[in-house]
């Protein structure tokens, strides 16, 4: 006795066929019945997807009202999703974050000084430390990170006073370091916090040892961010777009664009990442105005380098663009001077690069942004320089614009005021720059205030009379 089945239009329908002719017989007819049942069923699915299907659109109640919606809309009802028909440009939204771990209101209020203090003391080199010195005398003299320490606004938010479950909690550190040099009558101070930790804030730092400013800058920086976190008991990724509304990056971040344009079909693709400062190449501009134009400049994608939208699917040719899209508080540069050659050796680019008191980076700007209201102009409170030639060997020292306006140059415990000459014409390695609303090079937020002293008036004007070295420490210290 064998099993047959036959397709019915309830289902499977089973009996028993006998063997013999009769069951070679039922056995061809099942055959045949079904080979007939199968094609009628995939003749009509064939039908079923070439079949054109209308989609009605939903309605929804909105105050009362009968709203049309359509699929893939967004709030305003135009396309979120889906493919951009040819000639169409459609861009991809910047993620904006409703609930900021730290709105940038409260850091805005911040970037002016909040009193005006004489200049602090010059650090002690503990061994090849002026890498250290140089970056935190650059950060102590930022005005928002320092009214934030000096408001001990991170200790205040830590529960208790109780340290951060962190090797090295680099905001604390930070903020007892800026208190004490804007409280400290001392001439020198000892940057054993941060010096003696250099393996905590960096695995691969060691004492004793040259290291690269920069380098050393981005380590702190990311502490910084982290010791924010945790004080805020945020347990989601540090490196998430939530996360990048925290304090450090609030003030030292923001955003780059980068947009890649398909010519075939007009489709940008954006990308948008999260910095804290902007490396800029200067082997081939003067400027720093030069080298932004240079980093901002379109590259063509073309031939073996042809781009394959995800948009129309083509390999075509397409042009790549950076731009700034979130301009930040604090715009920190790094001008790219050391080089490495095929050999592994590394050469540094001596020449001066020009750069201006004021910045403007408007035309630096995405199109979409230019307009938007963000500030984009800035002025110049920092200047870092190396001498030597490369980042294992040389020195590091800095070049700070005190609360009073007033430029002095910190180079480890030797501290003197100097004009802004003498600023603008160093070799600088990095600069910082503070936004300022509404100010130009003849702005009157430039000026000096009434009551002034004379050598202020001096610098503001780009004179540059012999000012001396007036040193807060006994003697100047060399590598």
């Amino acid at each position: 006795m064998a099993w047959a089945s036959s397709p019915g239009a309830g289902g499977v329908k089973q009996g028993k066929v006998r063997n013999g002719k009769g069951a070679k017989k039922s056995k061809n007819k099942f055959k045949n019945g079904a080979a007939r049942d199968i094609d009628a069923e995939l003749r009509s699915k064939r039908a079923l997807l070439t079949k054109r299907i209308d989609f009605v659109p939903a309605k929804r109640k909105e105050n009362g009202d009968v709203v049309a919606m359509r699929l893939g809309a967004g709030a305003n009802g135009s396309p979120s999703g889906g493919a951009a028909k040819p000639g169409q440009c459609r861009e991809e939204d910047f993620q904006e974050i409703d609930a900021p771990l730290y709105p940038q209101t409260r850091l805005k209020k911040l970037l002016e000084w909040q009193k005006v203090t004489k200049i602090g003391p010059g650090l002690l080199n503990l061994g090849n430390t002026c890498f250290c010195n140089s970056i935190l005398q650059c950060l102590a003299y930022t005005p928002p990170l320092a009214n934030f320490c000096l408001n001990n606004t991170h200790s205040k938010r830590v529960p208790g006073g109780r340290p951060l479950k962190l090797k090295f909690d680099a905001l604390a550190a930070m903020e007892r370091h800026v208190v004490q040099v804007f409280s400290e009558k001392k001439s020198t101070l000892k940057p054993s916090a941060f010096t003696g930790a250099l393996s905590k804030i960096g695995s691969k730092l060691r004492i004793g040892r040259q290291e690269d400013a920069h380098e050393f800058l981005r380590l702190v920086m990311e502490g910084m961010h982290l010791a924010d976190l945790g004080a805020v008991r945020f347990d989601s990724s540090p490196y998430s777009r939530h996360a990048q509304t925290g304090v450090m990056h609030g003030i030292f971040g923001g955003h780059l664009r980068s947009q890649v344009r398909c010519e075939n079909c007009q489709f940008n693709s954006n990308t948008y990442d999260a910095f804290l400062d902007i490396s800029l190449e200067i082997k081939k501009t003067a400027s720093i105005d030069g080298a932004f134009q240079n980093f901002t400049k379109k590259e063509v994608l073309d031939g073996p380098n042809k781009y394959k939208c995800s948009n129309c699917g083509v390999k075509s040719r397409a042009t790549k663009q950076f731009t700034v899209h979130r301009a930040p508080l604090i715009l920190s540069i790094h001008l790219k001077r050391f080089e490495s050659s095929w050999g592994g050796k590394a050469s540094k680019i001596n020449k001066h690069v020009k750069f201006e008191p004021v910045l403007s980076i408007k035309n630096y700007m995405s199109e979409t942004e230019q307009g938007s209201g963000q500030c984009t102009q800035y002025g110049l409170y920092a200047v870092l320089v190396h001498t030597g030639a490369s980042t294992r060997s040389g020195h590091y020292f800095a070049f700070v614009k005190n609360s009073n306006g007033v430029w002095y140059e910190m180079n480890d415990d030797f501290v003197r005021q100097v004009s802004n000459k003498m600023v603008e014409t160093q070799n600088a390695y990095m600069l910082f720059y503070k936004q300022q609303p509404g100010t130009s090079h003849n702005s009157p937020a430039l000026a000096p205030r009434p009551g002034a002293s004379p050598l202020l008036r001096a610098q503001v004007r780009g004179s540059s009379p012999d000012f001396g070295a007036f040193s807060l420490s006994a003697s100047a210290m060399q590598e």
